[in-house]
């Protein structure tokens, strides 16, 4: 994804911490929400075909959801 798009990118300019969330804990507001993954980027090894891939990357989403839908949440 970002190798094609290496033009677009700004050379020079640093990843950073975004000012308005420097303080705020890891993971953000989904620490709190996510018992698994706490906010965090999880990776998904479901093998199988790519039916199965979008199968379960569903199935994550509908996980995500439902556990927003759950807490009284307000970004």
């Amino acid at each position: 994804m970002i190798a094609p798009a290496a033009e677009r990118m700004k050379a020079g300019h640093d990843i950073t911490v975004n000012r308005a969330r420097a303080k705020a804990m890891p993971g953000g507001d989904w620490a709190a929400l996510d018992p698994v993954a706490q906010g965090r980027v999880t990776l998904l090894d479901v093998g199988g075909n790519a039916g199965h891939h979008g199968s379960q990357r569903v199935a994550s989403a509908g996980w995500i959801l439902a556990m927003v839908a759950s807490k009284k949440w307000i970004p």
